[in-house]
């Protein structure tokens, strides 16, 4: 059901033809070390045959011990601990990335209002370039300098477009800089083509940032969903806790948190992913709210002891 809803949102999702694919190289980095943790810290509590290193999992045994969770959670925590280890690189990556790509945005969007107003000065297109290129425009300034060093030694434009869009994934930031280097080849690089290009460029920017801003909201769904699973999860395992002289017999209370609380920690970094593709249109920026999710459920576990204590006292 998951794939299914990523898969919606995908297909109704604003789409650019290119978009920065480094978080997915990272995470093909950190998935096997994610894979051969859940081998070795998650699945010998459901099948023992598969263990190799036992000290894994007297890991996470002796770490429930100390952390003071509830016995039959060791999978659910060995599961946490496996997400974490895929999670964390790429969740670490998108955020690099895409602020790379958000400064770049930024910096080209002030770099055209400047060229535009430059310009009206009587400047040349390629001085206005030499100028500004000196000034501080953040993450954009280092493939200004490179551009305006390859002008200056006759590269043709079409080899400069295509070095910038080497180092520059974003579609936007891409499209400014061709329709720029369009407007100065073939347009003439007049007053009123620059201007037309800046308001192209600031109104597609505020566009993303509307898009952003109306879709950021949709964060808190699945904190609500999370917060729901971990409750009504919590309050049936003490619901059968409480009931120790008829049912335990023939389900032990151990076996039934195992069944139950580990699926919630999937669930929830699932729900995380499903929510990142959706507001973002990156399945890579839910790596950092399935995290989350994961450390509100493993939260959510070791409060499940102090919730029955606190139902038993109310009743």
């Amino acid at each position: 059901m998951s794939g299914l809803f990523m898969y919606l949102g995908d297909l109704f999702h604003i789409k650019y033809p290119s978009s920065n694919q480094k978080a997915y190289a990272v995470l093909a980095v950190s998935a096997p070390l994610g894979v051969f943790l859940a081998t070795q810290m998650f699945l010998p509590f459901f099948f023992h045959d598969i263990l190799i290193f036992p000290p894994f999992e007297t890991f996470v045994i002796n770490l429930r011990s100390e952390l003071n969770f509830v016995e039959g959670s060791e999978a659910a925590l060995g599961l946490a601990i496996s997400l974490a280890a895929i999670s964390v690189p790429a969740a670490i990556a998108d955020y690099y990335y895409g602020r790379e790509e958000k400064g770049v945005l930024d910096g080209i969007t002030m770099f055209l209002r400047d060229m535009t107003e430059n310009r009206k000065t009587g400047l040349g297109p390629e001085k206005c370039i030499r100028i500004l290129s000196r000034k501080d425009y953040g993450r954009l300034s280092k493939y200004l300098k490179r551009v305006n060093s390859q002008m200056n030694w006759g590269f043709p434009m079409t080899r400069i477009m295509a070095d910038f869009r080497r180092g520059v994934k974003n579609w936007l930031a891409q499209i400014n800089m061709y329709l720029l280097i369009d407007t100065i080849v073939v347009g003439g690089g007049n007053e009123e083509s620059f201007e037309t290009l800046a308001e192209f460029a600031e109104t597609s920017a505020a566009l993303e940032r509307e898009r952003k801003a109306m879709l950021n909201p949709l964060l808190i769904i699945p904190l609500i969903g999370a917060l729901l699973l971990v409750v009504t999860a919590t309050m049936f395992l003490n619901f059968f806790s409480s009931m120790s002289g008829m049912l335990q017999p023939v389900i032990p209370i151990v076996t039934l948190r195992q069944i139950l609380i580990t699926p919630l920690v999937l669930h929830d970094f699932l729900l995380g992913l499903v929510t990142g593709k959706i507001v973002s249109g990156r399945v890579s920026s839910g790596f950092k709210t399935g995290l989350f999710l994961v450390v509100l459920a493993i939260a959510g576990i070791w409060l499940s002891p102090l919730m029955s204590s606190f139902i038993e006292f109310a009743s």
